[in-house]
């Protein structure tokens, strides 16, 4: 919830950069999603990964 939260934020604080350059507002929208992404693939893995070792645990 942190990091939807946090990228809320920034895609409302771009404009004010974008007058500088237009360089920085287009790649870390990507990478910021592609990180989330990796992120909640992660996360899920891992409770994935969890619940298959209790599973057996409790079938010993």
């Amino acid at each position: 919830m942190h990091l939807i939260i946090f990228l809320k934020q920034n895609k409302n604080s771009q404009p004010e950069r974008k007058q500088t350059t237009e360089f920085p507002e287009r790649i870390p929208d990507g990478f910021l999603i592609n990180f989330t992404n990796l992120y909640i693939t992660f996360i899920i893995s891992n409770m994935i990964d969890n619940f298959v070792l209790c599973l057996k645990k409790i079938l010993r």
